[in-house]
């Protein structure tokens, strides 16, 4: 694949991945092995597809409106890193174990993906997700 197209590929998977559509998403982007790298408490080191499919799942729930944008990314061989921005009103489910408030939050992270051809078989994403807890609580 080319640079171009791996380009794409990552920047249609931030801006899909957490949607309401994600699930086919899910089935065009990534690979059936894929492994996602999601550091927060409580979650393994890496997860496999479908437990990735039930931790979207509940982050919708918790924020229903979710919205990522694209600050900058770079591509580097089969590696695609970006820095994003998203955001959305806690108006769901428990959050980190934060009961819903209605507050907006925004978070700041970096992901990168691995791409094979045309398939992302590789996630990692970090995010300043104590920051969140603190506008949550805040």
């Amino acid at each position: 694949m080319s640079i171009e197209t791996d380009r794409e590929i990552a920047k249609r998977f931030l801006f899909t991945h957490n949607q309401a559509n994600y699930l086919e998403a899910f089935d065009e982007y990534l690979a059936p092995d894929c492994i996602v790298h999601e550091y927060l408490p409580g979650l393994p080191d890496a997860m496999n597809r479908a437990m990735y499919e039930q931790y979207i799942a509940g982050f919708r729930a918790a924020l229903p409106d979710v919205e990522n944008h694209l600050e900058d990314i770079f591509v580097d061989g089969e590696r695609v890193a970006m820095r994003w921005t998203g955001g959305g009103a806690h108006t769901g489910a428990d959050l980190m174990q934060i009961p819903a408030s209605g507050k907006p939050v925004t978070a700041h992270g970096i992901y990168i993906l691995r791409i094979r051809d045309g398939k992302i078989v590789e996630v990692w994403n970090h995010w300043d997700n104590l920051n969140v807890v603190a506008q949550l609580r805040g």
